[in-house]
């Protein structure tokens, strides 16, 4: 009996194999006399994958019980090694103490759990994105790892053409010059998907007819022998309730369950980019903000640096000034340029726009950096600094020359916040998907009233301060993706971290 069934099978009887078909011999590759009068429990730490052999095992001896049938899924090992999911069903026969056991291949539905949990564990990553482009790139090198092609189509208003965005392909699919040959239409994402403006995935059996009637030849016959499956999902991207694009994914284990799953990916795809723009659009309003206040307060923050330099330099023309009145006041002039120095800097960060181009940058070479650059210019000077090294190298995703003006502040505002010989603590803390650089200073700390405006442009407790710096770092975490933690540290003094998306 067990011989004419088409898929892996094999007959047991009491603990041991009493028959296999040809078809359970080829999918694990043995030969019949290596199975059959073996014991269950030997074939089954043979053959079943580890983490699933406890259920296989439960479920052999609730077998020898009245029940009459039962199911599992489970992952079976072959001569190679290779696993292969597969759903499990057995049944009593009417022969005393017999079962027949059949195997399913269940390597779609196994594909289809582990692809889900892929995706929304990547989703999740989504909100750490920089920019509209990050997140759709992040998005398709997830597909990707998960062995599947994905293009996004995108809309621009007012053109009948679709753009191409990211593409990614595990293997020999579809590359990035062969769709620059031709743009399809943007009609075809509501004629190929008619529940398109509902917001639903739409399968596809056969992607390759829909490649020929999208795209012109010769174009659509390279692109059809390229694709590496015929099956197909396209999922819509609404960003703001309005069509955006649409992602479209090809692979040969894409089954109608995991597109459900697809379509909440790119739902979340299209969420990750709305808050992209939200965060984008509070930037720029803080930024126009505080060249507003900018033109109010510059007049007369620049007043006392002017007149103390006018007075130093009316000071040095006199003739009866000795040589260390002279020196004095060269060293007023030098250190009020240097203040003007640092404010024009710190306006200019505050009023351009930032756009981060981010990459894996190790956060140590920039705390060594800051702490060079404020050494040659004697800013440290009046502070001892130790810099505790981390455990592991500490990798974040930024913009390397945005987040080292951001760590230079940290770090000057520690220094001019300490007292004479203070210490300043430079060390760094790690979280799942966050690494962070840490400094603390022994000066006076911040008041509550200065914590809850900490950030503010302008905002200071030193009379020699531009109150420019701290503002200047927050603006630069906004558009990294990342943020600022302000404390009272172990010292008394204050405690700031700067907190960065981590490398994935």
């Amino acid at each position: 009996m067990v011989d004419v069934l088409p898929m892996p099978a094999l007959v047991t009887c009491g603990s041991a194999c009493a028959a296999v078909n040809e078809a359970y011999l080829t999918m694990l590759g043995v030969e019949a006399h290596e199975v059959v009068g073996r014991s269950i429990e030997s074939l089954i730490l043979e053959r079943v994958a580890g983490p699933d052999r406890s259920v296989v095992e439960r479920a052999h001896e609730q077998s020898r019980t009245p029940q009459p049938a039962g199911h599992l899924w489970c992952r079976l090992r072959d001569v190679g090694g290779r696993e292969h999911a597969v759903r499990v069903v057995w049944r009593r026969l009417c022969v005393p103490a017999a079962r027949l056991v059949v195997f399913f291949d269940a390597e779609p539905e196994a594909f289809g759990r582990e692809s889900t949990d892929v995706l929304a564990r990547a989703a999740g990553s989504l909100g750490t994105c920089a920019t509209e482009h990050d997140v759709l790139e992040r998005a398709a090198e997830a597909l990707s790892e998960r062995g599947l092609t994905s293009t996004v189509l995108l809309i621009d208003e007012g053109d009948p053409l679709l753009r191409y965005g990211p593409t990614r392909s595990p293997g020999s699919g579809p590359g990035r010059r062969a769709f620059e040959r031709a743009r399809p239409p943007r009609t075809i994402l509501e004629a190929f998907n008619p529940a398109f403006s509902e917001r639903r995935a739409a399968f596809f059996q056969n992607g390759v007819r829909l490649v020929r009637d999208a795209y012109p030849e010769p174009v659509a016959s390279d692109l059809a022998a390229r694709l590496p499956s015929e099956r197909m999902v396209q999922a819509p991207l609404f960003v703001d309730g309005r069509p955006y694009g649409a992602l479209v994914v090809t692979g040969e284990l894409l089954t109608p369950l995991l597109a459900v799953s697809i379509e909440l990916f790119a739902e979340l795809v299209a969420r990750a980019v709305e808050n992209v723009r939200l965060r984008v659009e509070r930037v720029e309003r803080e930024r126009l903000a505080a060249l507003g206040e900018a033109a109010a307060v510059m007049a007369h923050e620049v007043r006392n640096p002017v007149a103390a330099l006018r007075n130093a330099v009316s000071l040095l023309q006199r003739p009866d000034l000795d040589a260390v009145g002279r020196h004095e006041m060269l060293r007023v002039v030098s250190e009020e340029a240097a203040r003007l120095e640092r404010m024009v800097e710190d306006l200019l960060t505050l009023g351009r726009p930032l756009v981060p181009r981010p990459r894996a940058v190790a956060l140590e070479s920039l705390v060594e950096a800051a702490v060079g650059l404020l050494a040659r210019r004697n800013e440290l000077d009046a502070v001892t600094l130790e810099v505790s090294a981390p455990e592991r190298p500490m990798i974040a995703l930024v913009d390397e020359d945005l987040l080292q003006l951001a760590v230079n502040n940290v770090l000057r505002n520690a220094a001019q916040s300490s007292p004479a010989r203070g210490r300043v603590r430079v060390s760094f803390e790690s979280r799942e998907r966050e690494r962070a650089v840490v400094v603390e200073d022994e000066g006076p700390g911040f008041t509550d009233e200065v914590m809850r405006r900490l950030c503010e442009p302008f905002l200071t407790t030193r009379a020699t301060g531009t109150g420019m710096g701290l503002a200047v770092v927050r603006r630069v975490l906004d558009a990294s993706g990342g943020r600022i933690e302000a404390g009272r540290g172990a010292a008394g003094g204050a405690r700031v971290a700067l907190w960065m998306p981590a490398e994935e």
